[in-house]
């Protein structure tokens, strides 16, 4: 696992764990809300329910990371100037110069990140004036 990949793991890691502990204390304040009503054994399983729900949470949004469609993305760009970069932005501009396009998904997958991350830099280029994006195409299959 490259050390972008497992940078990305853990902003993923760190996100569900944010989104849970709002869960919990979301779920916290409705139970103190309703304490008074619920006593003894029913307060124990109404914070373990909270438990269980913030935890069932985290986990859905550990293993789901956000994707924008299920299609293949084609990003068309072109290179305004040089620039030094991470291997993420050389990978990038070396598609744009070698087919006048970059797919995020086969840069992610030959990087080991995300095509999501991958977007994102892509987006981070346009803004600094490396590249200007032309175009952005969704194809319906695997074949770009």
């Amino acid at each position: 696992m490259s050390l972008r990949a497992s940078f990305s793991n853990r902003r993923r890691l760190l996100t569900a764990v944010v989104l849970g502990l709002m869960v919990l204390v979301m779920e916290a304040f409705v139970i103190s809300i309703y304490s008074s009503i619920l006593y003894g054994l029913r307060l124990y399983l109404a914070i373990a329910a909270a438990l269980a729900t913030a935890a069932l949470v985290s986990a859905y949004i550990y293993i789901t990371e956000p994707s924008l469609h299920r299609g293949v993305y084609v990003i068309r760009a072109e290179i305004i100037r040089e620039e030094a970069g991470d291997d993420l932005d050389r990978a990038i501009l070396s598609e744009i110069r070698r087919r006048g396009y970059v797919r995020p998904s086969a840069v992610a997958i030959e990087l080991g990140t995300t095509a999501y991350e991958v977007i994102e830099r892509v987006h981070l280029l346009e803004r600094r004036g490396v590249i200007r994006i032309t175009s952005v195409e969704l194809l319906r299959s695997d074949s770009a």
